[in-house]
């Protein structure tokens, strides 16, 4: 069997534009119809096991820790509306988490203090899709809240949209294939 035919049988190969970001609601603030639809770019954290180094003999190895160097944010971008509403949606959502004039904070640890659900985390779903729009794997970030938005740029001198790109942190993420 030559290469041709074994790249053939394996079918084809991911591409980077076939994915849906699936962003839920945004906690007390503007909802927009379609934000998902306007996510341009989702950068998936990289997988990464701490290690230490052993020598015995004169030989060195390498072993897990058993603690995870994996960082806890990840960054998307979308196409800014015409009327500005994704770009406000976001920056409500964030004045909620720690509003930058008053420095009020929402609760992270739900109502009365008890332990619920945090006021301003969501579930991110990001699902790679084959050519024909099936899913293929997903990658679900719990616990997700932005914590930066790029600035906004104007250009007389381009048509171009604008793109803003947004910062979030996430407390779990689980991978395609990941055992539970």
């Amino acid at each position: 069997m030559n290469q041709l035919d074994i790249i053939s049988v394996f079918g084809e190969d991911a591409l980077t534009n076939h994915f849906m970001m699936i962003i839920p609601a945004f906690p007390k603030v503007l909802q927009i119809a379609n934000l998902n639809m306007r996510v341009l770019t989702c950068e998936i954290p990289q997988q990464q096991i701490g290690t230490y180094t052993i020598t015995k003999r004169g030989r060195t190895m390498t072993r897990p820790s058993g603690v995870s160097e994996q960082g806890n944010e990840f960054t998307w971008g979308f196409r800014v509306d015409k009327y500005f509403q994704t770009y406000q949606a976001i920056s409500q959502w964030m004045q909620f988490i720690q509003n930058p004039s008053t420095m009020a904070g929402a609760s992270d640890s739900g109502p009365l203090g008890v332990g619920g659900l945090s006021e301003y985390r969501v579930p991110v779903v990001v699902n790679g899709l084959d050519t024909n729009n099936i899913i293929t794997n997903v990658w679900t970030l719990t616990g997700c809240y932005p914590t930066s938005v790029d600035a906004v740029s104007f250009d007389e001198e381009s048509g171009d949209p604008i793109v803003v790109s947004v910062t979030m942190q996430y407390q779990t993420m689980y991978y395609p294939g990941m055992i539970i």
